[in-house]
């Protein structure tokens, strides 16, 4: 994976992001195929490419550097539409239109991925601007740009180890440990413990964090009138103790004598009520344990 990534960080430096170099070679041998992961090929494949089977990509990938392999007819039917593309694209260099624009296909409503892709969008654009970056024109330019990467790959270990180091002691206990489980779980923090938006939203609240974070990422509260989300939110401040009633409280029915507000009332009780089980499962999951 490290050389793949030297692969493809050479020929952004040298040709951009948008480049794509045609070495004129036979679609059943094609380069670009091994050089890049095929998880991306098969998430590009999967969008573009029809009757597109991942099992024998996947089998290929593992058996490539096999000396008498050779591949399936769906791998060549594979590598030919990709250097269909990439001459198509090299005929249509000068037509901004003829790649799609990432993530304008994508219609989640994830504002973690939503976020990442307007991220990847300004720093793309900046890359396109041949005057932004005066430092391109240098011609020691591939030897410095190759000092400054270890130089950045150094520094993010160095952080990581200083991180390490600062916790070490906290992240010895397994309680710790298994809170962050749950937060990775939930998605509040991210395979690198970094604070996710999620997470930053959660920091803001200071009872019941994450039950409140889930309502409001679940879209609980979206179509719910004020005086329902008050009632929602009302359970979560009461300052009075019922223990007597907490081994009942999620599964018990509400009654008033209006029967329409009894319905409404339970209704959102039993909302509360999945998402708060739905947390206790996960804890258990990882043994973490909940006052």
């Amino acid at each position: 994976m490290k050389e793949k990534n030297e692969i493809l960080f050479e020929h952004s430096i040298k040709y951009g992001l948008e480049k794509l170099i045609d070495y004129g070679q036979a679609c059943d041998k094609l380069e670009l195929i091994r050089n890049i992961p095929y998880e991306n090929i098969i998430a590009i494949c999967n969008a573009k490419f029809k009757n597109f089977n991942v099992k024998e990509v996947t089998d290929y990938f593992r058996s490539i550097m096999s000396r008498y392999h050779s591949p399936s007819q769906s791998i060549i039917n594979l590598m030919t539409e990709m250097d269909m593309v990439i001459k198509s694209y090299i005929h249509n260099k000068n037509d901004k239109n003829f790649l799609f624009k990432i993530g304008e296909d994508l219609t989640t409503n994830d504002p973690e991925i939503n976020d990442e892709i307007c991220e990847f969008i300004q720093l793309r654009n900046c890359l396109l601007d041949d005057n932004r970056y005066l430092c391109r024109k240098c011609f020691d330019f591939d030897s410095h740009i190759h000092l400054v990467r270890e130089r950045k790959l150094l520094e993010i270990e160095y952080e990581k180890l200083k991180l390490q180091t600062s916790f070490s002691a906290l992240t010895l206990t397994d309680d710790y440990i298994n809170c962050i489980k749950v937060l990775k779980e939930l998605n509040f923090i991210d395979k690198d413990n970094i604070l996710t938006i999620k997470g930053r939203v959660a920091a803001q609240i200071n009872e019941d964090t994450v039950l409140l974070t889930e309502l409001i990422f679940e879209n609980k509260l979206q179509h719910r009138t004020c005086s329902e989300i008050v009632a929602l939110l009302s359970p979560l401040i009461a300052q009075h103790n019922f223990s007597r009633y907490k081994e009942k409280e999620r599964t018990c029915e509400i009654k008033t004598k209006l029967p329409e507000i009894s319905e409404i009332i339970n209704t959102l009780k039993n909302e509360i009520a999945k998402l708060a089980d739905k947390i206790d499962l996960i804890e258990r999951k990882f043994n973490v344990v909940s006052f």
